[in-house]
């Protein structure tokens, strides 16, 4: 009974830290995000134009 019950008690420990690594990985992504809208709004809003576009254009 005891190695059931310990079994079961790592078993939701295991869940639950991959319930929260899962919502680290959520709020890093949304910072991410928020983050690269962040510099496309002010690079969209600067003089120079757009890293985005910068980047795909080809010449001098």
């Amino acid at each position: 009974m005891d190695i059931y019950y310990t079994k079961n008690l790592i078993y939701l420990l295991i869940i639950n830290i991959n319930i929260n690594i899962s919502k680290i990985v959520a709020i890093v992504k949304l910072i991410k995000t928020l983050v690269s809208i962040l510099i496309f709004v002010r690079e969209g809003l600067g003089s120079s134009p757009p890293i985005y576009l910068r980047a795909t254009s080809r010449g001098p």
